[in-house]
């Protein structure tokens, strides 16, 4: 062990030495910052760069964006318990959730190129999918800055993923549950139209068997199934007159792409965790 030890420092001082002659740790710390400090958005040029090592950092930015998952499931029961007190620590406290929320979003964006969907899939079928989906994490938040890379996320986990949401989707009785479920479908769907058929056959399916169920809330579960058209009719031009795009500030020439302030902020207003606590 003696040999082997000494060659190990040996070259682990090299690799310091390395890092220090070619600025290689800096550099990197550079290109991560704008993903990894939630408190400033993207620009698609800074996503753009650093999405070209995603072969090389996908697994540990999805392994990011899982524990980050794990931390602000711990974070949700102490804030839904203050929930209605107007207080500087509450405030604070919703601050660094979303700030975090924003981060593990970052994450699963440069973790679901295309590429990714091979072990993506892998791991999804080792995976429980009792609370657990590729876009429950981002999705139950009802910000559509979330819910956009919620749709990336599934469309990189592809088709093996169709048969777990629809399993999911078919013993859900929460209208969140079941949204979730149609949402990750429709993504799968309009990013594999090869399996678009087969996926309306299953969602045609499971709408008239959810018909057949008492459900509570079987208005909202059934308002869901809008997923029907949004799948048979993909091809949607948007009006840049629309008040709704306006405010949101999507437009094309941008350089921040879909990643602006308004879907995030305008959203986030009107919505804390409380709007999920029972999911």
């Amino acid at each position: 062990m003696g040999p082997a030890s000494q060659e190990y420092r040996s070259l682990s001082n090299k690799v310091e030495a390395a890092y220090s002659r070619t600025r290689s740790l800096q550099k990197a710390s550079e290109q991560i910052g704008p993903i990894a400090d939630a408190r400033g958005l993207p620009s698609r040029e800074q996503f753009t760069k650093l999405s070209q090592w995603s072969a090389l950092i996908e697994h540990v930015a999805y392994r990011c964006a899982t524990r980050i998952g794990g931390l602000l499931d711990v974070a949700r029961p102490h804030i839904l318990q203050h929930a209605n007190l107007d207080s500087e620590e509450l405030n604070a406290r919703l601050a660094q959730y979303w700030v975090t929320m924003h981060a593990m979003a970052n994450m699963t964006l440069l973790s679901s190129e295309p590429a990714a969907g091979s072990w993506l899939s892998d791991m999804a079928a080792k995976v429980s999918w009792g609370t657990w989906t590729p876009t429950f994490p981002l999705l139950r938040e009802r910000t559509l800055w979330l819910a956009v890379c919620a749709a990336h996320s599934a469309m990189a986990f592809g088709h093996k993923a169709v048969e777990n949401y629809v399993n999911l989707a078919s013993r859900a009785t929460h209208p969140i549950k079941v949204f979730d479920a149609l949402y990750g479908l429709s993504a799968i769907a309009l990013g594999n139209p090869d399996i678009c058929k087969p996926v309306l056959a299953e969602l045609r399916s499971l709408r008239g068997t959810l018909k057949q169920r008492y459900l509570e809330h079987s208005v909202l579960i059934e308002a869901a199934f809008d997923a029907i058209k949004t799948i048979s009719a993909p091809v949607f031009e948007l009006d840049g007159s629309d008040w709704e795009i306006r405010t949101l500030g999507w437009h094309a020439p941008l350089k921040q792409g879909l990643a602006t302030p308004a879907p995030f902020e305008r959203t986030r207003q009107a919505s804390t965790p409380r709007d999920a606590s029972s999911v």
